[in-house]
């Protein structure tokens, strides 16, 4: 396919959420409304590999323009319903000959939509606003929340964010005037983010809003796989921390807590290694002593009212056992005997 001209391209990063994911985000919660790292600048051989031997996967905001050149929302990557334009997950292959590595080709994505409010975007220009962390050029942009407390995490700051906007004012071409270094790097999200930045960097922009030479292509499935993982019901999909002596450090696990210094008898299996069934017949033997102690209680006071009550009921018989010291120990038995005696104390009455 022949290459076609007229595309006009800036860049950004602002941190707000992209018009395909806008849809996606289970309710609509704003502070959730974030743009994922995993939408900045990528190298395809760290995901199997270029399909049309491009060095760069990038995603970015289309003009109505330029969206109504792709095809409807691809199933992978979102819809926008706001701007009605479609486009949403569709692939484009672009060039930049004015820039230091002119041959370099790069698949751009829309993820996003560049309303007509923005001039460069009015009315049918084709214009793309490519995303990358650290370029976002704090006059022309109107939707800037980095590191604002109406987002739950931006993972970069403004300061961040802009860092390289201007990349012209320090350099002749983009790899000359950015540092990425500005960009942190302690987190796998940040990590993402500032390698981004430097792969964009490295292409050499000669100008902050070049034109674009590009073709119409389908989406390499790896990099439409990578896109569809990066942002879900309830927002950005973090990454899984990467291991290796370049991974950013960790931060410090807290220290254990101390065991107790007398575990209890009672506690969890998981806190002293007790089992289940230990704790059981803990329980058990525990009960069993109480028991004991209340019934020997008890007939001591059942043996005392035994006594005390046979004496009142036999005063003057010597050889009653009361008299003589002895009571019965059994509670049931106790029990009887006073009932008995006591029946046996009472007048007969003739009716």
């Amino acid at each position: 396919m022949a290459w076609q001209g007229g595309l006009r391209a800036t860049h950004f990063w602002d941190c707000n959420g992209a018009g395909c994911d806008a849809a996606t985000l289970q309710p609509w919660e704003p502070r959730r409304y974030v743009y994922s790292p995993r939408y900045a600048p990528l190298d395809p051989s760290t995901l199997g590999g270029a399909q049309y031997g491009e060095s760069l996967w990038l995603t970015a905001a289309a003009s109505r323009g330029l969206a109504a050149l792709l095809a409807a929302d691809a199933p992978c990557c979102g819809a926008d319903a706001n701007d009605g334009s479609g486009g949403c997950g569709r692939c484009l292959l672009v060039r930049n000959p004015a820039a230091t590595r002119a041959n370099l080709t790069a698949v751009v994505m829309k993820k996003s939509f560049c309303p007509p409010a923005n001039g460069a975007c009015a009315a049918a220009k084709a214009h793309v606003d490519i995303a990358v962390p650290g370029f976002d050029y704090a006059p022309a942009s109107d939707a800037q929340v980095c590191g604002s407390a109406e987002r739950a995490d931006t993972f970069l700051s403004r300061a961040e964010a802009e860092a390289c906007g201007a990349w012209w004012q320090q350099g002749a071409n983009a790899a000359a005037g950015c540092d990425c270094s500005r960009l942190r790097a302690d987190t796998p999200e940040r990590l993402m983010l500032r390698r981004g930045c430097e792969l964009f960097a490295a292409w050499g922009w000669t100008s902050g809003n070049p034109d674009l030479e590009y073709q119409l292509v389908d989406c390499p499935s790896a990099f439409s796989a990578h896109i569809s993982q990066a942002f879900g019901l309830d927002g950005v999909n973090l990454l899984q921390h990467p291991s290796g002596p370049n991974a950013p450090p960790r931060s410090p696990a807290p220290d254990p807590l101390p065991p107790p210094s007398s575990p209890s008898p009672f506690a969890s299996p998981t806190s002293n290694g007790l089992s289940a069934r230990a704790i059981g017949g803990i329980v058990t033997a525990a009960l069993v002593v109480a028991s004991l102690s209340l019934f020997r209680y008890r007939r001591r006071l059942c043996g005392a009212a035994h006594h005390h009550r046979s004496q009142e009921l036999h005063r003057g018989d010597p050889d009653h056992p009361a008299q003589t010291g002895i009571c019965l120990t059994s509670r049931t038995r106790c029990r009887t005997a006073l009932a008995s005696e006591e029946q046996a104390a009472l007048p007969v009455t003739f009716m």
